[in-house]
């Protein structure tokens, strides 16, 4: 099955299309007026952020060995699939 995950909404939180974030994460955010905290990121999001930040640090990292600064924002994107 495939989930929506967009890691800009909701101040930096992310959102998600999977029930877990409908039913729990969504409202746990509410609750806490919109700042990301407990709760408030479902699995899919905690994926997409990691795969995000790993995908980041190595563009960088190549940019650092090459003496090249990135010549523009560092940007991924990867439709994820769970298994």
């Amino acid at each position: 099955m495939r989930y929506l995950v967009d890691l800009g909404e909701h101040g930096k939180n992310g959102w998600c299309g999977c029930d877990d974030f409908a039913f729990h994460c969504g409202p746990a955010l509410r609750a806490n007026l919109g700042k990301p905290g407990k709760g408030t990121r479902c699995h899919h999001i905690q994926v997409a952020r990691d795969w995000f930040a790993d995908t980041c640090l190595e563009k960088l990292k190549d940019h650092i060995k090459a003496g090249t600064p990135p010549s523009r924002p560092l940007r991924s994107t990867r439709e994820y699939q769970l298994k």
